[in-house]
Order: structure tokens, then sequence, then C-alpha cells
């Protein structure tokens, strides 16, 4: 399945303005008199880690992708080495 670059743009573009939109009802907020306990604060911090370490993960994975398919079209570099069978051992050849 393959996205063109204008599908890609729109999809970005919608996860920005959803973003955008939730910043903005995050600020317009008025007293909501509600009680958070100290365990609130941990999960919130637990899932902006998760969410950070899994954005590194996929950015890693997807250059990883993005490396081996322009690796792949150089050209391979030949084994300088030989092995000899009967001390199966490798030789650098001159």
């Amino acid at each position: 399945m393959k996205l063109s670059l204008q599908t890609l743009i729109q999809n970005i573009m919608s996860a920005l303005s959803c973003a955008l939109l939730f910043v903005y009802l995050l600020l317009i907020a008025h007293d909501a008199q509600a009680y958070l306990d100290p365990g609130t604060g941990s999960f919130i911090f637990q899932l902006l880690l998760g969410g950070a370490l899994g954005g590194i993960i996929a950015i890693k994975l997807k250059f990883k992708q993005f490396k081996n398919f322009f690796s792949s079209k150089l050209p391979k570099k030949e084994n300088k080495t030989r092995t000899n069978p009967k001390t199966n051992t490798e030789h650098a050849q001159n």
C-alpha cells in the first residue's frame, strides 16, 4: 500500500489540526474543581515517556528501512579474503 505525497500531506495536516485543537481546548479551560491524586501525575509521565520512546523507535526503524533501500541500490563489494579448504583459515588476497 503506497501513499501518494498528497495523501501523506493531508494525513499530517489532519493530525496537526487535531493536536492544535486539543492544545487550544486545554488552554481555554476554566477551573474544573477536580481532584488529581499523585498517581495521575505518574500516569501522565508514563504516557509521555512511552510515547517519546515509541516515536524514537519508529524513527529508527524507518531510517533503517530507508538506509537498506538505498544500500541495496549500490553495487556489492567483493570479498578480498579466501578460505583454505584444508585448514579452514582465511588468507588476504593481494
